[in-house]
């Protein structure tokens, strides 16, 4: 009997420990398009898109406090299992 409880027991723990990751949605194609559009792309003017690039990757690191260090660059990894934000995902996008 206590060995059946103690089984029981074992199950519900291995139930509970097995959380989904989260999920998010991004419109990619969309955002990109529109980004692309707005600045510069359309009118073949790549330098402008890419400093829009570099501004808003800049952005996005700051609101996630995800800086590299103030003297030597020291690229930090993002591992999936860290992901907590939609914005996360999309600034390892823009790179």
């Amino acid at each position: 009997m206590a060995e059946a409880e103690m089984a029981s027991a074992i199950e519900v723990d291995a139930i509970q420990e097995i959380v989904p990751p989260p999920q998010f949605t991004l419109h990619l194609l969309l955002l990109i398009r529109t980004a692309q559009a707005q600045n510069g792309i359309k009118h073949g003017e790549f330098s402008r898109y890419r400093r829009h690039c570099t501004n808003r990757l800049q952005a996005l690191y700051k609101a996630l406090k995800f800086q590299h260090g103030r003297t030597k660059y020291q690229k930090k990894k993002l591992d999936p299992d860290n992901i907590n934000d939609s914005r996360q995902v999309l600034s390892q996008i823009l790179e």
